[in-house]
């Protein structure tokens, strides 16, 4: 049984939920404070129990209701973020139950996301702010970028620049994860991405490195050079020392949402709620990760990975409800086919869209945006700063 956070000011978990939110006879059920938390494959034994307490300890503005959805049985417990807190609170105080801390626990997660931060090495990051992931994509292939860093001199020379303009991470990856891309091999991927890691370490010894691969070989190779994060876009199933070697070397871990492999992912994905899929998949790994040792995780939907086009766009309207899962959110969005196929783009053609995506990605909870062009992302970042902390401008 997975909890997670229901935001009804979406209208798909409006429609959702619709007939049993206006059967309701307290018209402020009707609000935009409106919340819920979700609860799928519930047994009836703990149905029982939440709704015996309900009963029980029940206050104003918090109900059970039960509803099917594409052939499949959701209850959702529903009310305002007060009442909901309230009402668990209590169960929590009269009851050593670890399902009603689970409730509260992802429902703080929730309201309480942007207080949180986390380290990556010696640098603390915090959920209120953006951070800027430059992409250096070591490959002859990779959808954006192939071919063009290559040269090892050419990486190096533009991780430096991405750090002196003010980049967070760089990620540096040496297998095209693109759509069709075929594998290559430990010693090709680790010849690719190591003189780049070493170079940009020279010279910026304060630059904050990231290893896109799904190998436990490569990862220890770049965690060893000074490589501070594993992201890993199979999210620990790839490779089964992969968990091993991250705790070993006390890095950060990005856990990110697949369906199939590179080569085969966009062949007829198919999900009954994608929503609710990707995020089981995140809590499942990243517990796993977390009970391993792991002492940093983020999480990463995997936009484009094994998703439709239409997938895509849900996960961005509901990229909030992942906060529920109390972890710092990254989103890459750059450049990607679902921006194109809606607009009819080419690669090249999508640096504008990437930014109204990326920028709405970051208002929902993405700490962390990975992404090609640091320019205009950083220039984003200034300007939603700005805007939440508005007495930063100086007046001319």
């Amino acid at each position: 049984m997975t909890v997670r956070p229901i935001n009804f000011a979406h209208k798909l978990n409006y429609n959702k939920y619709r007939p049993e939110i206006e059967s309701l006879a307290d018209p402020s059920f009707h609000s935009s404070e409106l919340f819920g938390l979700e609860m799928a494959e519930l047994t009836d034994l703990e149905y029982n129990i939440l709704n015996s307490n309900l009963i029980k300890y029940g206050k104003e503005n918090v109900v059970l209701v039960k509803t099917n959805f594409h052939n499949k049985e959701f209850v959702c417990l529903i009310g305002t973020n007060y009442s909901l807190n309230k009402f668990l609170l209590e169960l929590c105080l009269k009851n050593d139950n670890s399902f009603f801390e689970e409730l509260r626990l992802t429902l703080l997660n929730y309201t309480d996301y942007h207080l949180g931060s986390f380290k990556i090495g010696d640098k603390q990051f915090f959920n209120e702010n953006s951070y800027v992931m430059g992409i250096i994509n070591a490959t002859p292939d990779s959808f954006s970028d192939g071919g063009k860093y290559l040269s090892p001199e050419k990486a190096i020379d533009r991780g430096i620049e991405m750090f002196d303009k003010g980049v967070d991470i760089i990620d540096i990856g040496g297998e095209s994860t693109r759509p069709g891309a075929g594998k290559v091999s430990i010693e090709e991927e680790i010849n690719r991405t190591i003189l780049i890691i070493k170079g940009i370490l020279k010279n910026r010894s304060e630059a904050v490195i990231s290893i896109d691969t799904t190998k436990s070989e490569v990862a220890e190779t770049a965690l060893k050079e000074g490589a501070l994060i594993v992201n890993d876009i199979s999210g620990l199933t790839f490779d089964s020392k992969m968990l091993e070697t991250v705790v070993k070397y006390e890095a950060a871990l990005i856990i990110m949402h697949i369906k199939g492999i590179p080569k085969n992912m966009q062949d007829n994905p198919v999900y009954e709620e994608v929503i609710n899929d990707v995020y089981e998949f995140l809590k499942r790994q990243s517990t796993i990760a977390l009970q391993a040792g792991v002492k940093t995780v983020l999480v990463d939907p995997g936009i484009g990975f094994g998703k439709r086009v239409s997938d895509n766009y849900e996960i961005l309207n509901r990229l909030d409800e992942f906060m529920g899962l109390g972890l710092p959110i990254l989103i890459g969005l750059s450049k990607k086919s679902f921006i194109g196929e809606v607009l009819d783009l080419t690669v090249d053609e999508r640096e504008n869209a990437t930014i109204v995506a990326e920028t709405k990605a970051v208002k929902s909870g993405a700490v962390i945006v990975r992404t090609h062009n640091i320019d205009k992302a950083l220039e984003a970042k200034k300007i939603l700063n700005f805007i939440d902390n508005p007495n930063l401008v100086i007046n001319g």
